[in-house]
């Protein structure tokens, strides 16, 4: 194609405040890529729910936008169901819809971060079809979450992949993914998945430049992802296992379940643990290894509280717990009464250790005294 592609984007605002990261300042990702496209004058037309924010960077600059009729960001199952009865043929304004898409004229469709599945209906509409971008290696980590899954799987490298849009979620045949990027040791998700977003804008770039040339072909078939990083399999992990979690998998579980605080209704469960068969929601841990500090608490099982910590600190009185690998200091979340966490989310990196062992030891000797 000689001119430059008409593109329809189907994007979300994704500004990391939405998380309740506490450093307002990190900015949208759906913004960047915006900024990343116009200026490098793409054609393209958004397709935004509506109240979106994006809306108002669009109206800045002059890019036209649809809002996202409200019958299209609804469950796989319910819109899988819905168009292959063709019940959405007797809806006028889902129609009416499709009728407005369809005088765009797109030569390519594009989702970025799309919380939806797209139905074959409308994914068929662009010359070129869809594609998607999915922050994660498919066909390994396929469905919501994949930071998730990356970091408590303690995976040492991530990339995000970009696919055509198929009947199947995350399913289709893979084009292209993006450059491979090294996980830092203290990531949190919002950090991995900003990362792996801001690889997948040379990639978008570079795979819609050689479509110009014509069709691209894929590098590998549909196959169906091997593991899915549903929002249900992220809330089991959102648990320690006393007998089996290692410290650093219990240091994975805290960087990825108290990265952000949680608000009441949020989908993502909080870290959690059994104490002293009670279910208490955690707000961080401190760990040490069984040969830093010898004892007869050491013949105590894994999850038997032996006492509370006696220094000072914010691990003031939190219980002590028997580990797989030695000992951890529980500090329990504590709740506003407006259901919001009253600590602060943990950040990307190496954190100062709030206990010690002089005053750990004293702590279980006065325990077991």
């Amino acid at each position: 194609m000689e001119r430059q592609p008409r593109i329809t984007l189907s994007i979300g605002s994704q500004r990391w405040v939405d998380w309740n990261v506490e450093n307002t300042m990190e900015p949208d990702i759906g913004e960047e890529l915006l900024e990343n496209f116009r200026q490098r004058t793409r054609n393209m037309t958004l397709i935004l729910r509506p109240g979106d924010r994006l809306s108002h960077y669009a109206d800045r600059h002059g890019i036209p936008h649809l809002a996202l009729p409200p019958e299209l960001y609804q469950s796989h199952s319910v819109l899988k169901q819905r168009f292959r009865d063709d019940t959405w043929a007797r809806n006028d304004s889902l129609v009416e819809w499709i009728r407005r898409y369809e005088a765009t004229a797109p030569d390519l469709g594009l989702v970025f971060l799309g919380e939806t599945w797209i139905p074959p209906r409308i994914f068929r509409i662009p010359k070129h079809g869809f594609w998607n971008f999915h922050p994660g290696p498919l066909p390994h980590w396929g469905g919501y979450l994949p930071e998730f899954m990356m970091l408590l799987n303690d995976e040492k490298e991530a990339r995000g992949t970009l696919h055509r849009v198929d009947d199947d979620f995350d399913h289709g045949a893979i084009l292209a993914y993006t450059q491979e990027l090294r996980i830092p040791e203290f990531a949190v998700p919002h950090q991995l998945m900003r990362d792996i977003c801001r690889l997948g804008f040379d990639t978008l770039n570079d795979c819609i430049d050689k479509m110009r040339a014509g069709p691209l072909e894929p590098i590998f078939p549909p196959g169906q992802p091997r593991e899915n990083a549903s929002m249900q399999r992220a809330n089991r992990e959102a648990r320690i296992h006393w007998p089996t979690d290692t410290h650093r998998k219990i240091d994975c579980r805290l960087r990825v379940f108290r990265s952000y605080a949680f608000e009441p209704n949020s989908p993502v469960h909080p870290l959690h643990a059994s104490i002293d068969g009670t279910d208490r929601d955690v707000a961080d841990i401190e760990c040490v290894r069984a040969s830093e500090i010898p004892g007869p608490w050491l013949r105590a099982v894994p999850g038997e509280t032996l006492g509370c910590y006696r220094g000072n600190g914010p691990f003031m009185h939190a219980p002590i717990l028997r580990t797989s690998e030695g000992l951890a200091v529980v500090l329990l979340e504590t709740i506003e009464r407006s259901g919001i966490s009253r600590s602060a989310p943990i950040v990307p990196g190496p954190r100062p250790r709030q206990t010690n062992r002089a005053d750990l030891s004293r702590s279980l000797r006065l325990a077991l005294s």
